[in-house]
């Protein structure tokens, strides 16, 4: 399982642990093991055999793949994730593009609607939820300390971490704008799981 060189040159192992958690079961129903050059995004398709009719998958942000969301509705399953900032919004009717952030500031203190991702990515049902100053400030602040300082996030971005924007596909009739982001707290359940395995595992002896 190769991973990075470190700065003297040397290469260091490096294991990544791909696992799907039943939240309602409480239990592991999927595992897999990778090299840690292999993204999430690469390892996003892994959750498709799992799906069934009627499931809600709750997708962190680094497994952000819109034909495998496509793919996961196609099997009459739910999804619900972050959107990736930088994916292109458009109106569900007229295809006219979205300028995000102008219609987030033109809000209340919620967006909720049905919108276009990526010119031919489908319909998805878009939620964004103004978050409290000092949540906000917060992220705004780990970004400009990002690792990468070449890539400085820019003022739209900045702007629009204000806000908690999620995509999904289960409609407001069951699920309301509020309950969106109660559920997508869920899954902070498997990096409880996570931090639980790397503090008492003892996984590098």
């Amino acid at each position: 399982f190769p991973g990075a060189r470190n700065q003297k040159g040397a290469q260091v192992g490096l294991l990544k642990i791909q696992a799907c958690y039943d939240l309602r079961a409480q239990s592991f129903v999927h595992f897999s093991l990778s090299s840690y050059r292999r993204n999430d995004q690469a390892a996003s398709p892994e959750v498709l055999p799992l799906v069934r009719a009627g499931d809600l998958i709750i997708r962190d942000l680094g497994y952000f793949v819109l034909a495998v969301l496509q793919q996961i509705a196609a099997a009459n399953a739910y999804f619900l994730s972050r959107l990736r900032l930088g994916v292109s919004v458009w109106e569900a009717e007229g295809r006219q593009r979205v300028n995000l952030l102008r219609r987030l500031r033109n809000s209340p203190a919620h967006l909720d609607g049905q919108f276009w991702l990526g010119k031919e990515q489908g319909s998805v049902r878009l939620v964004a939820i103004r978050l409290p100053t000092a949540v906000a400030a917060e992220r705004r602040r780990k970004a400009r300390q990002n690792r990468d300082r070449r890539c400085p996030p820019s003022a739209e971005r900045l702007a629009l971490l204000g806000w908690a924007i999620f995509i999904t596909n289960v409609p407001a009739t069951r699920l309301s704008a509020q309950a969106v982001a109660e559920v997508y707290g869920l899954r902070w359940r498997i990096e409880t799981i996570f931090k639980a395995w790397k503090s008492y595992f003892a996984l590098t002896e």
